[in-house]
């Protein structure tokens, strides 16, 4: 005999189908389809998996696209039991079933999700057609004109919720068999809309080519699922422009030829020459470029000698998605502008006013400095790069300075909210994140800044470049004054940006614009073992850490022996040590960074780790990765025009109303609402990634270097999240991990011509 303890267990197991009706959206996510439903189920729900009264009403969970009240579901999964909530029913497939009776078709109809229709309009509706409704809706919309009182504005409503609906139904519906999941079908919606089903049956590789999120392997399953022959000229294109796509989130701007034919044999049923032909296309149609380029190639012995023995050169052929070949090709077009037009401020004598700006400063400018003040003076773009404490925002000051002797118009910018903020609290001068300065539109598509309506300055100074990606330098550059002097201030030594490209390097090795960098440590700088350390790091050298508790040393490195006690490590010194030694908020002061999201010391668990400790909330909302409540520590990791608030702004949650369904966070002085649907925008952030971090200072970081980390340690890695701690610097980690990370210095160079192109266009090769 099955006991019910049992029947329970194997109901937890099997899959199984619920019908019922929507009575009420606990939760839905807009953006990845993330759904907590109460469901009035049609048959009643045994007593071992009910964990409520109502033996009709459980709570499911799952993806659903588009929920509405009272609409009829058929929902297939299995019965989960939540530590917290107790038995809910966990779905996988979903399908929409329609209302026959009256009472039923009625509250479908007024549940609200059809524009224009009210309680008795529907009445008069299911009057007139009675269980036939949902076919004339579907198939024959213009009958409802027979409906007295319905005018032509109520009824355009009507089609068009009703279209909508049936649109994102029929996707799901399509889709949801394929393995494509409803939250896959949501942005395949957002970009083709109504016209969604006919692409994807006419080409379902345009998922994975149209910026729909999709993988080449998921839309390959779905042709041959539809029978499209697997020597398809279609998806092999597919395959290219997917390979070029994976390319573009390495940071690569484009791949070669040679690399594409290469990759694109390993397909099955294709060969070399039916790629060539396949690049051939794409590049007809314009949806590739294909450009050929003349490298010369030295050895290292022939560099160092600069000899004049004739070097190899090496025919390469580039294959880029148009729009990273318009960037490439822009930013060398605009920096030829930029330098070829005369400074809108011009100095009468440059070298004497700009060392009478230099005699202002109490302390004694070192050589590089003075020569970075003359030069922003009298050229018309500069670099300036150096590490921590070497001089750069003195020099920021100085050339500010300069600027406003001649009423200048002068704008500061960097990448992030918490990059510009420092360097606004630096120079004691107004600074914004890049975003703002062109005053992007709020779904970042346009900006309103660029080459028809410019920016406003005669100054231009932009930190953090290292951090810029190709395609928001030629956003900048495209906005720029042609009399302006733009100034670009980074650490080359850093990690490169997010996204493609890699800016500051290649303006650099363009050796077209005149930098200024900087070595020396200056002895206020020298003084915090921070930054000698992190220079000792930069040049692949192990720091002899001097652990001295008594002097209260900024920088120490704590010995373990695995993950586990890295883990164990951290969250003490987050959570008493720290506090309690130097008086340093947890949550506001202390910022733990790590080189990986997974593993014992990596950001997910540590968050888990420090979360439950720090704020042991019983109120929480979850969130794909993460779970937020009351005081959680919190970063925004995408920048809103609508809020203010910008990637890498961290702050602290002030007000939950679970039953309201918001949240409020506290950033610095901004008060900031949110609803439950837009915490897609938020992680919890007592752990962050290393790359997340970049552009940021912190008080006190720690960072975790374990060998389950392998892979990621490398000398910049460890470099940037090093010099991100303004007052202490706690490395807690394996020291076969920490020799790792400092003499590992990966040589990655990302695929990207514009160095060579913005050379080209100053100095023409003869020909």
């Amino acid at each position: 005999m099955i006991t019910d303890s049992q029947a329970s267990k194997q109901q937890e197991t099997t899959t199984t189908e619920l019908t019922g009706v929507v009575e009420k959206i606990i939760f839905h996510n807009t953006k990845n389809g993330y759904t907590v439903l109460l469901f009035h189920a049609d048959t009643s729900i045994p007593v071992t998996l009910r964990s409520r009264r109502n033996k009709h009403q459980v709570t499911c969970v799952g993806i659903l696209l588009n929920p509405e009240g009272h609409e009829h579901l058929a929902l297939k999964g299995t019965w989960v039991t939540h530590d917290q909530y107790g038995h809910q029913f966990q779905f996988s497939e979903s399908r929409e079933i329609f209302p026959t009776k009256d009472s039923a078709l009625h509250a479908y109809l007024t549940s609200g999700f059809i524009r224009g229709i009210g309680p008795a309009l529907a009445t008069r509706i299911i009057n007139a057609f009675g269980s036939d409704t949902i076919t004339i809706l579907d198939t024959e919309p213009r009958r409802l004109l027979e409906i007295e009182g319905l005018g032509k504005k109520t009824f355009d409503a009507i089609l068009e919720s009703w279209s909508a609906h049936t649109v994102i139904r029929d996707l799901v519906l399509f889709l949801q068999p394929h393995g494509i999941l409803p939250q896959k079908a949501a942005r395949v919606y957002a970009v083709y809309g109504s016209e969604a089903l006919a692409k994807i049956k006419e080409n379902p590789y345009c998922l994975t080519i149209g910026n729909c999120d999709i993988s080449f392997e998921k839309a390959d399953i779905l042709a041959k699922d539809l029978g499209f022959p697997p020597d398809s000229p279609l998806r092999l294109e597919a395959y290219i422009i997917s390979l070029l796509l994976q390319a573009r989130d390495k940071g690569h701007v484009y791949l070669t030829k040679e690399q594409i034919l290469k990759q694109s044999c390993k397909l099955a049923e294709f060969r070399e020459e039916q790629a060539e032909e396949a690049l051939l296309r794409l590049g007809e149609d314009e949806r590739l470029v294909l450009e050929r380029w003349d490298i010369v190639e030295q050895s290292n012995e022939e560099k160092n000698a600069n000899s004049d023995l004739s070097a190899e050169t090496v025919h390469e052929e580039a294959c880029y998605l148009p729009h990273f070949y318009r960037y490439e090709t822009g930013i060398a077009k605009n920096i030829l502008r930029i330098l070829s037009s005369p400074k809108s401020i011009l100095f009468n004598d440059p070298d004497a006013e700009a060392e009478a700006i230099t005699q202002r400063f109490p302390l004694n400018l070192a050589q590089a400095q003075k020569e970075a003040i003359l030069m922003a003076a009298k050229s018309k773009m500069l670099i300036i790069t150096g590490g921590p404490g070497t001089g750069k925002t003195t020099i920021l000051k100085a050339v500010i300075s300069l600027f406003k002797t001649k009423k200048a118009s002068i704008q500061l910018a960097a990448p992030t909210g918490k990059a510009a903020r420092r360097m606004q609290e630096a120079t004691q001068y107004s600074a914004k994140t890049i975003h703002r300065l062109l005053e992007f539109s709020p779904d970042g598509e346009y900006c309103e800044r660029n080459e028809t309506n410019p920016l406003s300055c005669d100054l231009l100074i932009i930190d953090e470049v290292s951090m810029i990606d190709i395609g928001l330098l030629h956003k900048l550059l495209k906005a720029t004054p042609l009399g302006c002097t733009v100034i670009f201030v980074g650490d080359m030594y850093q990690l490169p940006s997010v996204g493609p490209g890699q800016v500051l390097a290649d303006l650099i090795s363009s050796h077209t614009l005149p930098m200024v960098k900087l070595y020396t440590i200056f002895r206020q700088s020298s003084e915090s073992a921070i930054v000698r350390y992190a220079h000792e790091i930069n040049k692949g050298q192990v720091p002899k850490f001097q652990n001295d508790h008594e002097t209260r040393n900024d920088f120490y490195f704590l010995e373990v022996k695995n993950a586990h006690e890295a883990a164990d490590t951290i969250t003490e010194l987050v959570t008493t040590r720290l506090p309690g030694y130097y008086g340093f908020d947890p949550c506001r002061d202390i910022q733990v960074l790590s080189p990986m999201h997974m593993g014992e010391a990596g950001v997910i668990e540590l968050n888990k780790r420090l979360q439950e400790i720090l704020n042991p909330q019983t109120d929480r909302v979850e969130r794909l990765q993460s779970s937020f409540g009351y005081l959680d520590k919190v970063m925004q990791i995408r920048n809103n025009y609508d809020k203010e608030v910008f990637n890498g702004d961290t702050g602290i949650i002030v007000d939950f109303q679970p039953k309201r369904r918001e949240l409020i966070v506290q950033f610095e002085e901004n008060l900031v609402p949110y609803s439950f649907d837009e915490l897609d925008e938020l992680i919890t952030s007592y752990a962050i990634s290393i790359h997340k971090s970049q552009g940021s200072e912190y008080p006190c970081v720690v960072i975790p270097l374990v060998s389950t980390h392998w892979w990621m340690l490398q000398r910049n890695l460890l470099y940037t999240a090093v010099t991100r701690g303004k007052k202490l610097v706690c490395l807690v980690g394996e020291r076969k991990a920490l020799f790792q990370a400092i003499r590992h210095k990966r040589d990655e160079k990302r695929l990207t011509h514009m160095a060579q192109r913005i050379h080209d266009l100053r100095y023409p090769p003869h020909i």
